[in-house]
């Protein structure tokens, strides 16, 4: 799959950032407030799609390292996929909050887990993994573009990580969260597509 990164967008001028930064922000909290009002029920159902979804994309790939997310408030349930992946050979990697920015700490059936700085659960005690070791990275976000664009919750974590790594990040989402455009500064790394409870969208596609 074509991972290049020369499609992020160009640098642009101080007041075209203000205007970038505002809009996101708006797209944000509008986002946010469509996944929340997403009934529980409905809510589980989607998640149980994009968990066959994500199962499905996974054959694509070789069993190695895979950047999961541990779902927290509103976000799709992706847990139950750890005992399938793992019986596909692959090993799990999740992020871990530092003043360093994210690291990676691998994820085993015993690793204890403790809520992070933002009430997000991560292993306590682990070995920083390097970023160029992981082979797939299932991104969280509040919303997806069918160009490969995402948006985060606005503190840059992952853009700051993925700049660092060549391997394929796929953003995951309810359906809910594609629009037709995500606002991009060029410190915005994009992703090779989208898994949703509906599809999956691959942005070498569009």
């Amino acid at each position: 799959m074509k991972n290049d990164h020369r499609s992020t967008p160009p640098v642009i001028d101080t007041e075209t950032m203000t205007r970038i930064q505002r809009e996101k922000e708006d797209l944000r909290m509008r986002l946010l407030r469509v996944r929340r009002e997403i009934p529980p029920p409905d809510r589980a159902t989607k998640s149980l799609s994009i968990q066959t979804n994500i199962l499905l994309l996974c054959q694509n790939y070789r069993p190695g390292l895979i950047h999961i997310f541990l779902p927290f408030g509103d976000e799709p349930e992706i847990r139950p996929l750890m005992g399938p992946l793992r019986e596909r050979g692959f090993k799990l990697v999740v992020p871990v909050i530092s003043v360093e920015g994210l690291l990676l700490a691998a994820l085993e059936p015993q690793t204890d887990l403790y809520p992070g700085p933002f009430g997000i659960l991560e292993p306590r005690h682990f070995n920083p993994l390097p970023v160029e070791d992981v082979g797939l990275y299932l991104l969280p976000g509040v919303a997806f573009d069918r160009n490969g664009g995402r948006l985060g919750y606005g503190k840059g974590f992952y853009d700051r990580l993925l700049s660092r790594c060549t391997a394929p990040r796929f953003g995951v989402s309810f359906a809910e969260q594609i629009v037709d455009s995500v606002p991009l500064t060029e410190r915005d790394i994009l992703v090779d597509g989208v898994i949703t409870d509906k599809e999956i969208v691959y942005r070498d596609q569009h």
